[in-house]
């Protein structure tokens, strides 16, 4: 799949993402809970770390809040 023109989109599920991380990745919690990010800095498990870029907060009953990061080492 491509997004935004020519760069590849790849779903990486859970313990199968690259040695150095995903470029970016996307968390989310339910639209219930605070919509306050997770943090502002994240590591995955491999230790890699992540930087928040965007909020995209949803109004209750309706979705959910997402959280877009991108991997600092990229």
């Amino acid at each position: 799949m491509k997004a935004n023109g020519n760069k590849p989109v790849e779903y990486c599920p859970a313990g199968s993402w690259p040695k150095g991380g995903t470029e970016w990745f996307i968390s989310h919690k339910e639209s219930f809970e605070d919509p306050a990010p997770p943090g502002m800095q994240v590591n995955d498990n491999a230790g890699n770390g992540y930087e928040l870029v965007k909020t995209f907060p949803s109004a209750p009953l309706s979705g959910l809040h997402w959280y877009v990061y991108h991997n600092l080492a990229k």
